[in-house]
């Protein structure tokens, strides 16, 4: 053969090849895509609004989680049926799997899996349980073959019954739970009852009832604006048709205000009001029966209220303290531009710790079980020393965390703590600004933070010991200072310590045994993190003449007063984040006055908020007062009047920061109506 017949021969057996390796291929692709289609087709459920499900007589209202069609396969949300039936319901999520138990019945199954355990026998499933919007859903089948229950479907009311007995053969009958307000029945003309898992209470009964429950010195008020303009008791709206009083309902605007918070938001809207600010809301208020029901999970957010639930009993507290501090009052007046405190300084030497970041504690920014927040420089000093340490931390990690404040001595000897007070808040609503910020600042400010540690608290050579600790539920939101003061026990010697904040999810663990390095910072929300030398900002400002024009000046401008910086930290860069706002320290503003007209003048002071809604709480000449939320450029708060004299004098403020955003907040001076004759 020559050299040409080979080369065609070599071709052809590799075109062949090639050919044949193509085709396996396109078989082997063409195989797998109608494996993911048909996958894919398995997971397309279709929501089925038009089923009804009836619970040993009693309906189910499933409007957020409705039952799903898949395959022909009915499925319905496993947790909400399975605590219907008074099953008891566990998921690890390091399996992905669910335990179910009633009576001596076990049920085990696991997502995407159509193998389930009933009492360790094997059972296999139609269509494997999923998850869909935060729901395990289970196909209906199932439902009766876990406990025992009998499942029909009537086809022409499209209605789904599901029977289920007690031992001795009676129906099981779910029992509404007693309802305790600071440990006072409430009664309900109607039992609670299940929407979407959660049980609901009317809510003009609860408001009427909590009213009477409530101390006094609670400032709490409510009323609904219908509307038409007119007033409607619940006996008005039961005599209507379903469709008159929810026509009625759903465009009706309910207010309550608690401690100068007025909260104010419409039935079935997801977002509400709070002193004019809009926030979210996950839970809403619902229309049904002619009334307005809410689930037990608002009632907590609008009255920062603690719920627990014991032998069908849920108890509900609402014992937020009143704010000691009058709010100071907003007038819809526009402020000038404000210009930059040309010189401010910091002010002692009581160190400032600041815990704020990573602020949101999840998964992402906290991976470990444990780990250090933040933590002071190694401080070696010689006689007393005092600190402050400033925490702001939300749990995201959808189970509680345990937080502390701990210090360790690193010395030979002995040392004393002192002094030792502080003020926390938890929250789990999202305007942290007034059930946290707030009640900081004014704690600080009016001196009245708890002494929560013996004077002389002695701490070993060697030891940690927890100064603090406290347990955020999921979804909460937590806000610390503490202040304290460290001796050497014998009076003279220098000592080495260092103070943490750390954070477990375990609850059993000693939080002294964490020693780790702060955990990285979270550069996605670039909230302040580090230690400065001070916790006092000072500035005077340039002198104010009586009769001129209004001026306003910038407190904590980041610009001419940018302290507290990676700079002047105590501690590396890395660990660092800046604190442009100066927050957990409080900023000292003093104001010179010069009257030479020769008579007594009025000087008028406000606040406004720079640049972003701001609160807070500031010391004048009359008292503590607490500056409510303020828009920036539209609206002002009217902080001190003042009574210049002739010739020179001084008014001083003290400002604490209490959350918004674009901090801080501005301080202006203007002369009111000025008077020709002295009226001394």
């Amino acid at each position: 053969m020559n050299t040409s017949a080979r080369i065609s021969k070599i071709n052809k057996q590799s075109f062949g090849f090639i050919f044949l390796l193509f085709f396996i291929c396109f078989i082997f692709l063409f195989t797998n895509l109608i494996d993911a289609q048909a996958a894919t087709a398995n997971l397309q459920a279709v929501a089925v609004k038009n089923i009804s499900i009836v619970f040993n007589q009693t309906p189910l209202t499933l409007t957020e989680n409705p039952p799903l069609l898949i395959n022909n396969r009915t499925l319905l949300p496993l947790r909400i049926l399975f605590e219907t039936m008074q099953a008891t319901v566990n998921w690890d999520k390091t399996t992905n799997t669910i335990t179910a138990t009633r009576g001596t019945d076990t049920v085990t199954l696991s997502l995407n899996a159509k193998t389930v355990t009933k009492n360790g026998q094997t059972m296999q499933l139609d269509v494997a349980p999923f998850v869909t919007q935060n729901r395990t859903y289970i196909p209906l089948r199932f439902v009766g073959e876990a406990f025992g229950a009998q499942v029909d479907w009537n086809q022409t009311s499209k209605t789904i019954a599901i029977t289920l007995a007690n031992p001795d053969g009676s129906p099981v009958v779910p029992t509404p739970p007693n309802i305790l307000l600071n440990n006072t029945k409430l009664t309900f003309s109607v039992d609670p009852f299940k929407i979407n898992g959660l049980y609901h209470i009317n809510l003009n009964e609860f408001l009427t009832q909590a009213k009477k429950i409530l101390p006094d010195y609670m400032y709490f008020t409510w009323d609904a604006e219908y509307p038409d303009g007119q007033t409607y008791s619940d006996e008005d709206l039961l005599l209507m048709t379903e469709e008159e009083a929810t026509a009625i309902l759903e465009n009706t605007l309910f207010g309550i205000s608690v401690d100068g918070v007025n909260m104010s938001f419409y039935p079935e809207q997801n977002t509400m009001t709070v002193n004019g600010a809009s926030y979210p809301l996950n839970t809403t208020a619902k229309i049904t029966q002619n009334a307005v029901y809410v689930p037990y999970q608002l009632i907590a957010r609008l009255f920062s209220a603690t719920t627990t639930t014991q032998n069908n009993t849920t108890y509900i507290y609402i014992n937020r303290p009143k704010f000691k501090s009058q709010l100071l009052s907003i007038v819809p007046i526009a402020s000038v531009m404000p210009s930059n405190i040309p010189t401010a300084k910091l002010e002692g030497d009581r160190i400032l710790t600041v815990s704020d970041n990573p602020e949101l504690l999840n998964p992402t920014t906290l991976p470990e079980e444990s780990a250090t927040l933040s933590h002071t420089n190694i401080v070696r000093k010689n006689g007393s020393q005092e600190h402050r340490v400033f925490g702001w931390h939300f749990n995201q990690m959808g189970v509680p965390i345990k937080i502390g404040i701990t210090i360790e001595n690193l010395s030979k000897y002995a040392i004393t703590l002192n002094n030792v007070n502080g003020i926390y808040r938890t929250t789990p609503n999202s305007w942290v600004n007034y059930d946290v910020g707030m009640p900081l600042a004014e704690g600080l400010l009016s001196n009245q933070m708890i002494h929560y540690l013996p004077d002389n608290f002695l701490v070993k050579p060697g030891e940690i010991a927890l100064l603090q600790s406290f347990t955020l539920k999921p979804g909460e939101m937590l806000g610390f200072l503490n202040d304290l003061q460290i001796d050497p026990a014998n009076g003279k010697s220098a000592v080495t310590y260092r103070i943490r904040v750390v954070a477990s999810l375990d609850l059993e663990q000693d939080l002294t045994a964490i020693t780790s390095l702060p955990l990285n910072l979270d550069k996605t929300l670039p909230h302040p993190r580090g230690n400065w030398s001070s916790s006092i900002v000072s500035a005077e400002v340039p002198k104010y003449e009586v009769g001129g024009s209004e001026v306003a000046w910038s407190i904590s401008n980041g610009f001419t007063d940018y302290l507290m910086s990676l700079n002047t930290a105590l501690q590396a860069q890395q660990d660092t984040q800046v604190n442009i706002g100066h927050f957990g320290a409080t900023y000292k503003l003093k104001v010179p006055i010069v009257n030479e007209t020769g008579a007594v003048q009025t000087v008028q002071f406000r606040l406004s908020a720079r640049g972003g809604q701001y609160s807070g709480a500031v010391k004048t000449p009359d008292g503590i007062f607490l500056v409510p939320l303020l828009n920036p450029h539209l609206e002002m708060a009217d902080l001190y009047t003042y009574s210049a004299p002739r010739g020179r004098s001084y008014v001083e403020f003290e400002i604490m920061h209490a959350g918004g955003s674009n901090l801080p907040v501005a301080l202006n001076i203007s002369t009111l109506d000025l008077v020709t004759t002295d009226e001394e």
